[in-house]
């Protein structure tokens, strides 16, 4: 990918898991670059910018910037659990009904 404009790239961590990775003995990160093939003598110079590097906890990445506000327990999708989870707490404030 050839551009002037930042970008970020999310990486699931079931890639790696899913390869046989042992997620918890990670203790150095190697970055290739290319794709494989023998440049044939050629040198090519180019410059790649790392900010940083950082491991979340799985998440939400909406990569199509879905409006997902109402998205309550953070698994990408708007459906019945998120209104379960809203309700199981709904008027729960812990003050007791005198009649």
């Amino acid at each position: 990918m050839q551009t002037d404009v930042y970008r970020r790239r999310n990486l699931e961590r079931s890639e790696f898991a899913g390869n046989g990775v042992n997620l918890t003995q990670v203790k150095k990160i190697t970055i290739g670059l290319g794709n494989k093939t023998d440049s044939a003598g050629q040198t090519d110079t180019d410059t790649l910018y790392i900010d940083y590097i950082r491991q979340y906890q799985p998440r939400c990445l909406n990569p199509d910037n879905l409006n997902l506000r109402r998205d309550v327990n953070g698994d990408c999708k708007i459906n019945l659990y998120d209104p379960a989870i809203m309700a199981n707490g709904w008027l729960n404030n812990r003050l007791a009904l005198i009649p």
